[in-house]
């Protein structure tokens, strides 16, 4: 199977029966970690899957919530509330038996030196007694028996050590990962109580940080919280020692270390400074990315790609600087890291001779081993303390987190059920304290929200303070709020609120729902609510979930559900019926599509209230009528409904109308009473031609519609692999291919530079060898020099090895930073010319974490594991050359150690990348879970769902738990072995050395590196399998460097030349015969289109759903290519014209509104390519002049992502301005007004028709009477144009199908109020060109 192919998961017996596995079942199998063995084999012939991981019943999280939130409970009772005690409260005993192991680890760790010396001592002794002439025992010198003996309580002592070290790793390691599932949990459960408050203080970049980032450095900090206490006394007591061994010499040692720590601290923290400002520049460069990414088919229809992929690429060049930077510090750090302890010998040492004593071999190499020793806990101190600082920044962030604003917890009121009453109330929207503003450049990315390594991407916000125009961040801009609401409805009354955008509609929503706060009056709400939100907060999960949304299944109910919500047709046309996976933010559904589906989730719930945000808006007029009649006045006519709405023709048919504006109530009540009134509601009315009709009227003039037919059980089909709408990441089939090496090695720029680096390692660890022998020849006088001489040669020999290894780590960072450089530009090149169905099926965390995650992986993860691994097993080779030349019999155990070694590498390393890869995959969920959440915390609270995404969210956590504890097992597995090899080795050595007539000088020599070839091993083996993961990520990149592109953006020279300079002059468009389908392998969605679009025409496009109208548009823009025919544009093929060429002359306004980060002015205006004077102008043709003015900081007004601080409708308009400030010759608009109420509506007609009359115009509506006046008409059905021409010679067709759309449009009285809008246009079109002629 090839490498990146899905397997299908196949019911398989878990290879453990992980419920009789444990110290009480098999304490032996549990010493050795032996009850992974069978988990591991299993991995050497298939892949493992999440059934097969071990699951502790402590880790449940359940379990963890109520530990917690009582131990929680109780801390803050106490004056100073600690977070950590209350996570660690139940960890206590667990704290004092791993301590007691580590403490007996660390202390068996000094045996190695202690009985080096008396080894080493005793063989030294013999060689001088027999140059003396004497005997061993004549000269008090240690006897071989007792020389075994040491040998065999050194292997005993490495042995305790493997055990003790292993099991308090573990025992940390399960409170580690228990301290991170409980704030994992808590922070989710924090999510789905925060106040609107709170959710606007905290960005869901931040929220998911919290829970990716932070609750990690409690889990490192964890693991290792030993060696707080340890280290220190370790580095004591080590001291003690080589005092005994050396005298006053030892503090020479140590105040070598005084000396040295500055400069180790003056490095560390200039690398900290770097990485810091490489973090900062790593999120700038996300920010871009994901909102370039979210908002691709708005960069693709303006051909932005460049312009933005320059802006991505001037903060990269900055970002690879600083990582280049950070590499040349880094090796500046290896060096005062990995040089200081040879540092600290060659000052004791040499002080130890310069104050006139002999250089003693045995004391030579004690005092040797004894500085290897120091390596370790000398690295660790500061890794230490920056392990600690991070962990207790992560801890104030945390408790100030869980101790945010909530919403207050209220109970369900069955007083009155279905009562909904406001009395004079007031609501609004919270006041934030002002936040610091960054110094970002300008345009869209100025405040895009971190997405990042771990962090799942950051989604598109649900509209929270839809109608209140907020600047988060700023004191001074007061935020919204609606005031003067009071009105009742009852069961079984249909309430209608109207006014327009801006007028506090969707904040009315959020009152009702009580997601925002009564500032005074009183509002009831009785009984169970639904919500239907203006903007569908959709689930990345099948139809059948979104609707069921919790919910038990009922088959019945379900099939009823779905044909009121108009959804049979569609679930036939998607690939998996309702068991489709929609994908991120229902991307994979059109906007009535995902109304729908939302409004079937509000019937399905079956509640006392259902409140309905403007959902009629995104759906076809017949469709919403249908809609309208089965479901408002239908199904739920017994039920309180409160209908926003900005569809007039439904007002007749209200119980009772609310009329809004300016952020107040205008008035209320049923539509006699209103138009009697003759208020503001009745000049709505009137303007738009809406009157009240008889009903029995209307039910004649209606034909009798079809029953929604279908085989329901076709459209509910079971979960198959043809579902791949929204295809699962790939999690790769066995280990990294040859083709991904070779790629990272390509990319370096040379095909030297392994030959470099080999040469270089060659260098440092031969010095190293050369400076530790080289204590031997000093100690026998070997070349006659003196003290000094010897001391010199030694000094120089340090420093050679120092320069070693700064230019060996200089020279692979070096290579790899040119290679990260590389992918990165490859990747960003690519990405932003792949087709829109990539970005379609793909998810846009997916992506984001090849920018993020994966190319910081190939920035600074992976050169530090290529370095680690080539000097350990630079190490291994030294150390095994060592022992060979010293004694010849060892050669003959290399061969079956090298075999047990390798042959337990290849067993345990594909279970270990499989276990990494679950680890990760299963991570995943748990985060874009988090981001879901927090955008529909108001849609969650509403069904009162809590606790059904509480589960599903516990449930990711513990799956990601039990891989991480499956993981540490094997990894622990795969110590304790290769800890006895090497205690194979250190007896070997011994045992060889003692009976081998060795010299003295090379056995302290060859023990001091068996002593330290454990560490070697076991490291090695984790750096391999690390390697491998990590070029999972290099993988990744190169996957997506194969993807297929789109067409050229660059027109090819030969054309180019013949394009007039002003092209296109006109925008006159010729289709002909144009054919298109989104796959090769699905059917036609275009049939044969031929029509044309005079110069300036106005077009209305028309059609039921799925009848190809945003599909000609995606045609006409090749976001998709044309299966056959032609479209020209001014006599010009737009299949010869590059991308950018053809989308940067025509302007679109899609169905989706999208605005980037940043100001107004970034948003309409992102490359400054206009004067203000002209922004202004555009705001004022869309109605947006008075809203802006108003701001503090006018055209500097923040947008935060996605424009969430703007209702829907005005950003609607906002993306309106945007294109009408293109300026082109042709413009697109695809249901553009769609949230905008009527009056809103009217004004751009009446812009686009007078500001834009010489500009080619094609329209989709919904509201008819948006194209009635349009020069011509084209009706689509099923992809083939049925109707095209002027609106009234169509509508003399009564049999035709434009007809038919019109007659279904509302009412009678609506019809002759469309028919005579067509009639008017006609009339003056006729007058126009009279006056022409």
């Amino acid at each position: 199977m090839e490498k990146g192919d899905v397997e299908a998961v196949s019911v398989l017996e878990p290879p453990v029966d992980w419920a009789n596995v444990g110290w009480k079942k098999n304490p032996l199998k549990s010493l050795f970690f032996a009850q992974v063995t069978p988990l591991i084999s299993e991995g050497t012939v298939r892949r493992l899957e999440p059934t097969d991981l071990c699951h502790l019943d402590a880790l449940d999280s359940q379990v963890l919530t109520s530990n917690f939130e009582e131990d929680w409970a109780k801390e803050k009772l106490k004056p100073k509330p600690n977070l950590v005690r209350a996570l660690l409260e139940r960890h206590k005993f667990t704290f004092v038996w791993t301590g007691i192991l580590f403490g007996i680890a660390q202390a068996s760790l000094f045996a190695g030196p202690l009985l080096l010396r008396e080894i080493v001592g005793g063989i030294e002794c013999e060689a001088m007694a027999t140059k003396l002439g004497v005997s061993g025992e004549q000269a008090g010198c240690t006897s071989r028996s007792k020389m075994y003996e040491f040998a065999i309580l050194l292997a005993v002592a490495s042995i305790l050590q493997n055990f003790c070290a292993a099991h308090q790793e573990f025992g940390l390691q399960k409170v580690g990962i228990s301290v991170r599932n409980s704030l994992m949990c808590a922070l989710y459960r924090k999510v789905l109580r925060l106040s609107p408050k709170g959710l606007q203080a905290e960005s869901t970049g931040r929220i998911v940080t919290l829970m990716s980032n932070d609750v990690n450095k409690l889990q490192e900090l964890f693991a290792m919280i030993h060696n707080l206490w340890a280290a220190p006394i370790f580095i004591c007591a080590s001291f003690v020692l080589l005092y005994d061994v050396i005298q006053w010499s030892a503090f020479i040692g140590f105040a070598c270390i005084i000396v040295a720590a500055p400069f180790t601290f003056i490095v560390a923290m200039t690398l900290f400074k770097i990485r810091r400002g490489l973090t900062k520049c790593a999120d700038e460069r996300i920010n871009i990315l994901s909102e370039v990414i979210n908002g691709m088919r708005v960069i693709k229809y303006y051909a932005w790609e460049h312009a933005f992929a320059q802006r991505v690429r001037a903060i990269r060049n900055r970002e690879v600087a600083l990582v280049w930077k950070s590499q040349k510090v880094g090796a500046l750090f290896g060096v005062a890291l990995f040089s200081t302890p040879v540092f600290i010998a060659v000052c004791s040492l040499g002080s130890y001779s310069l104050a006139g004593n002999p250089i003693v071999t045995s004391k030579a190499y004690t005092a040797l081993a004894l500085f290897n020793m120091l390596r370790f806990p000398l690295v660790l101190v500061p890794f230490l303390l920056n392990t600690l600082l991070n962990a207790l920044n992560a801890i104030q962030r945390l408790a100030s987190f869980l101790d945010a604003d909530e919403s207050l917890d209220y109970e369900l009121d069955h007083s009155e059920v279905g009562v909904v009453r406001c009395s004079n109330a007031t609501f609004g929207w919270p006041t934030l304290p002002k936040a610091q503003e960054e110094l970002t450049p300008k345009g869209p990315p100025s405040r895009g929200k971190m997405a990042a390594a771990d962090k799942e991407p950051k989604k598109e916000e649900v509209s929270v303070v839809d109608e209140s125009v907020v600047d988060v961040t700023l004191a001074e801009q007061q935020p919204f709020e609606l005031s003067g609401v009071d009105f009742e409805s009852k069961p079984g009354s249909l309430t209608m609120v109207v006014g327009p955008v801006g007028c506090g509609k969707s904040t009315l929503v959020s009152a009702l729902t009580q997601f925002i706060p009564c500032k005074s009056g009183d509002i009831k709400v009785s009984g169970s609510v639904s919500l239907c939100a203006q903007q569908s907060w959709i689930l990345n999960a099948t139809v059948k979930d979104n609707i069921l949304f919790g919910k038990p299944y009922d088959a019945v109910e379900y099939e009823r559900t779905i044909r009121l919500a108009q959804l049979v047709e569609d679930l036939d046309i998607l690939p998996a019926g309702d068991q489709t996976i929609i994908g991120e933010r229902g991307v994979t559904l059109s906007g009535g599509q995902k109304q729908r589906v939302s409004i079937a989730r509000a019937i399905y719930a079956d509640s006392d209230v259902y409140i309905f945000d403007d959902p009629l808006s995104a759906v076809d007029n017949h469709v919403g009528a249908a809609l309208f009649k089965e479901v408002i006045t239908g199904v739920l006519k017994q039920k309180t409904i409160i209908l926003i709405t900005n569809a007039l023709q439904y007002l007749p048919k209200a119980d009772q109308v609310v009329v809004l504006k300016d952020g107040s109530m205008q008035e209320s009540g049923n539509y006699a009473s209103l138009m009697a009134k003759r208020g503001t509601f009745y000049d709505l009315m009137q303007t738009h031609g809406i009157h009240a009709e008889d009903e029995r009227e209307e039910s004649k003039s209606k034909t009798k519609e079809k029953p929604l037919a279908g085989d329901m059980s076709k459209t509910m089909v079971p979960f198959s692999k043809n579902n791949d709408t929204m295809k699962e990441e790939e999690r790769a089939i066995g280990n990294v291919g040859t083709r991904v090496y070779m790629k990272l090695f390509e990319a370096t720029g040379t095909k030297w530079n392994f030959i470099f680096v080999v040469f270089f390692f060659g260098c440092e660890y031969g010095s190293k060898a050369l400076l530790d022998y080289w204590l031997t020849w000093w100690a026998k006088n070997e070349f006659g020099f003196s003290s000094n001489e010897y001391l010199a040669v030694y000094f120089g020999i340090f420093v050679l090895n120092g320069v070693f290894v700064f230019v060996r780590s200089l020279t692979l960072y070096f290579f790899l930073c040119r290679a990260c450089r590389w992918m990165h530009e490859n990747l960003l090149s690519r990405v932003l010319k792949m087709p829109m169905s990539f970005f379609d099926t793909t998810p846009s965390g997916r992506i984001i974490n090849r920018f993020s995650r994966d190319v910081e992986t190939i920035d600074i993860v992976l050169p530090g594991i290529v370095v680690q691994f080539m000097g350990c097993i630079s190490n291994i080779i030294t150390t095994l050359v060592i022992v060979c030349v010293a004694t010849k019999w060892f050669t003959v155990a290399l061969l079956p150690i090298i075999f047990i070694y390798v042959m337990i590498q290849r067993f345990y390393i594909p279970a270990c990348r499989e276990l990494q890869r679950i680890e990760s995959v299963t991570r995943s969920p748990i985060y874009s879970g988090l981001g879901e959440a927090v955008n529909g915390v108001e849609t969650i609270r509403t069904f009162r769902v809590g606790s059904h995404f509480t589960a599903m969210a516990y449930k990711a956590m513990e799956k990601n738990a039990d891989a991480f504890v499956t993981q540490r097992l094997a990894a622990l597995w795969l110590a304790i072995r290769l800890r006895l090899i090497g205690a194979v080795i250190v007896s070997c050595a011994t045992f060889l050395v003692i009976q081998g007539n060795v010299s003295a000088g090379l056995a302290g020599l060859t023990l001091v590196y068996a002593l330290d070839v454990t560490k070697y091993m076991e490291h090695g083996t984790n750096m391999a399998s690390e390697l491998e993961t990590k070029m999972n990520a290099v993988e990744r990149v190169v996957q997506y460097l194969d993807k297929e592109l789109e067409s050229s953006h660059v027109t090819e020279p030969s054309v180019a030349l013949g394009l007039p300079v002003d092209w296109p002059k006109k925008g006159k468009l010729e289709i002909d015969n144009l054919s298109m389908r989104y796959r090769p392998e699905l059917p036609l969605v275009l049939k044969n289109l031929t029509f044309a679009v005079n110069a300036g025409d106005k077009v209305g496009i028309c059609g039921r759903t799925g009848s190809g109208k945003s599909s000609m548009f995606v045609a006409l823009f090749r976001i998709v290519e044309p299966s056959s025919g032609t479209v020209r544009l001014d006599g010009v093929d737009i299949r010869t014209l590059g991308l950018h060429d053809l989308r940067s002359k025509m302007a679109m306004i899609p169905q989706d509104p999208f605005m980037f980060a940043g100001s107004i002015r970034s948003n309409l205006d992102p490359f400054e390519e206009h004067k203000d004077d002209a922004v202004w102008e555009v705001l004022t043709k869309v109605g947006l002049r008075a809203m802006v003015e108003k701001a503090v900081k006018r055209l500097d007004m923040e947008v935060i992502d996605n424009g969430a601080n703007f209702s829907l409708g005005q950003r609607q308009l906002l993306c309106m301005a945007r294109a009408l400030l293109r300026q082109s010759r042709v413009l697109m608009m695809d249901e553009a007004t769609a949230s905008v109420d009527m009056d809103s509506d009217a004004l751009i007609q009446k812009t686009v028709r007078e500001a834009f009359s010489q500009c080619t115009t094609l329209t989709i509506a919904h509201r008819l009477n948006t194209i009635m006046d349009s020069d011509k008409v084209a009706f689509l059905d099923k992809g083939e144009l049925v109707e095209y021409g002027e609106p009234q010679d169509l509508l003399q067709n009564k049999g035709g199908k434009f007809s038919a759309l019109v007659a279904q449009s509302g009412s009678k009285r609506n019809e002759t109020f469309l028919r005579g809008l067509a009639q008017d246009a006609s009339i003056k079109r006729s007058q126009s060109q009279s006056s022409l002629e």
